[in-house]
């Protein structure tokens, strides 16, 4: 019998209409241990970002306009239907069962998530997680330990982010703050972890209060002497009785990110946004300085392999060419290891938004093509991503250039934007869009994330898009990457990551990562004289920061493609 099978008899069983499976774990967070890949196990869907039911009637999956080629590819259509989410969101089709009950698993929803499905008027009924039950060769739970993020990358101590955040919570009228996003633990702590691939956290929750903090993690991965006597460790165990215990205390909890399970144990809850999100995302001077300098060791790895490309004689696959850009990444100086797993497709596969070529099934790459690459890496000090577009040892057609033209008119659009106090990623999203939707032309995605400091590629509260209106403040780090994609054709992306600096009491967006973006894909006659003069700026400060770590090849090229267009 199969997975879904059983778990459909376990529903009739226990006399319920469905069972809610996320793509989440209890932190919420991008990237999960393989032990919580529920979504993948039962459906086959591997994307960042997806909700299936199990249900009587319909089976259904949920996920966003970056997975609509992909997950028709990974899921069987007879098993799942699939929905965008832009379409119809789960929510809106549990509406047409408004008297189901449906089962979840209270550890892997958020209030809020609780809360909007609640409005589809079914019934949510709180269960163990039913894909445990079946999920017989399930891995173990990670077990990595904890290890110091030293003050000379973190640029604050624990006592001074913990003074910042006590700020926070009597302007709240909170007396207590429990965390349960572990990126803003590990800010707050200065440590860092390895549960998970990708981010560098350790699972755990943490309770902030006047006097003292308690970090409810496996005592197990906390190394002797890595924390102050002054922590308290206790296994998440103790969560329960802890909060009962201080049933006196109004304590903030985030409801965007604190699993239901928990908010039973809160007599004097106070909804408001996690206290640390915003602090960090104000890099202070130590990190930013640290940010750059992973920036210009990170422009090197990519310019090294962008044109080693040049140099194949014989055709080279997807998945081998990702991982020649990984190896040059890991060999350089303070390199954890990548920040997310390498996007590199070639012709069609471009344009699947989040593709990831596999050794089996990845696509040789034609001269002519159009490659996208898109990757970073997690230093020490610092976190990156960046995407650049290429033709492939060939011609490329004048549509493509215009294409990518229309592209880097958005993206140095973004750049040069002129910010003002109030700005937010609502006013710049458009102005991003501009060039292409001249032409008719579009993409799904959002035009950028806010970025952390050795800590996850996709950090809030920041970010661009049309719903974003969170100020751009001084310190924040953000991508600007619009895009454009032909299914079945190409894609194309150009993305770097900037920094948001004051200058003469003005704020202004600073690029920082230092790549070549590909001339002989720009239609010049498409560029205004401000456009060909950002892009010869931009090319003579890449050549500038990256030649000198290059061999007399990779320099020679690298001259070529940054000079003035």
């Amino acid at each position: 019998m199969s997975a879904i099978k059983k778990i459909q008899s376990w529903l009739n069983e226990q006399k319920l209409d469905g069972f809610i499976v996320p793509k989440a774990d209890r932190f919420q967070g991008e990237f999960i241990a393989p032990s919580e890949e529920r979504l993948k196990w039962l459906t086959g869907f591997t994307g960042s970002a997806g909700t299936a039911i199990i249900h009587k009637d319909e089976n259904a999956l949920f996920t966003d306009s970056r997975y609509t080629i992909q997950v028709t590819q990974e899921v069987n259509s007879s098993d799942f239907k699939v929905y965008d989410t832009a379409e119809k969101t789960l929510g809106q089709w549990l509406q047409k069962t408004s008297n189901n009950k449906i089962a979840y698993d209270p550890w892997l929803m958020t209030l809020d998530q609780h809360k909007n499905i609640k409005k589809s008027g079914v019934e949510l009924v709180p269960t163990q997680n039913v894909v445990d039950l079946f999920w017989e060769d399930r891995p173990d739970a990670p077990q990595g330990s904890l290890f110091k993020h030293d003050l000379e990358f973190a640029g604050a101590t624990t006592a001074e982010k913990q003074r910042s955040i006590l700020k926070k919570l009597d302007e709240e009228g909170a007396e207590a703050a429990l965390l349960s996003s572990p990126e803003s633990i590990m800010w707050l702590l200065n440590v860092r972890g390895s549960d998970i691939d990708y981010t560098p956290y350790a699972y755990c929750f943490c309770l902030v209060e006047k006097k003292t903090i308690t970090l409810f993690i496996d005592p197990q991965k906390v190394p002797k002497n890595l924390l102050d006597d002054s922590i308290q460790i206790l296994s998440e165990d103790h969560i329960g009785e802890t909060l009962l215990a201080k049933s006196d205390l109004n304590i903030l909890i985030d409801p965007f990110y604190i699993p239901v399970a928990i908010t039973s144990f809160v007599k004097k809850p106070l909804l408001s946004a996690d206290p640390c999100i915003l602090l960090k995302s104000l890099k202070n001077k130590t990190e930013q300085k640290g940010i750059i300098k992973a920036h210009d060791r990170d422009g090197v790895a990519l310019s090294k392999f962008l044109h080693w490309m040049t140099t194949i004689k014989d055709p080279i696959c997807e998945y081998d060419a990702g991982k020649m850009l990984d190896n040059l990444r890991a060999k350089l100086e303070n390199f954890h290891s990548l920040s997310f797993p390498t996007i590199l497709g070639s012709g069609p596969n471009g344009a699947i938004v989040h593709y990831r070529a596999n050794k089996s099934s990845s696509r040789n790459i034609q001269a002519g093509d159009i490659v996208l690459v898109d990757s970073g890496g997690q230093y020490f000090d610092g976190t990156t991503d960046v995407t650049r577009t290429f033709i492939h040892q060939g011609t490329a057609t004048q549509h493509q250039k215009d294409c990518f033209t229309m592209v880097l008119k958005g993206h140095i659009a973004v750049d040069a934007y002129d910010l003002k106090k109030d700005s937010c990623g609502k006013d710049i999203d458009p102005v991003a869009r501009q060039a292409l939707k001249e032409s008719g032309l579009d993409y799904g995605h959002s035009t950028g994330h806010g970025v952390g400091c050795f800590l996850s590629v996709h950090e809030g509260p920041q970010g661009i898009s049309s719903k974003n209106t969170v100020p751009l403040q001084a310190g924040m780090v953000v991508s600007n990457e619009p895009g454009y994609y032909e299914e079945n054709e190409f894609g194309i992306r150009i993305e770097s990551l900037i920094l948001v600096e004051e200058k003469n009491e003005k704020n202004a967006f600073k690029t920082l990562t230092m790549a070549p973006i590909d001339k002989k894909l720009i239609n010049k006659s498409l560029l205004t004289e401000h456009e060909i003069t950002w892009l010869n700026d931009y090319h003579k400060q890449v050549f500038e920061k990256i030649s000198s770590h290059l061999d007399q090849n990779e320099k020679e090229w690298l001259k070529s493609a940054t000079e003035p267009l």
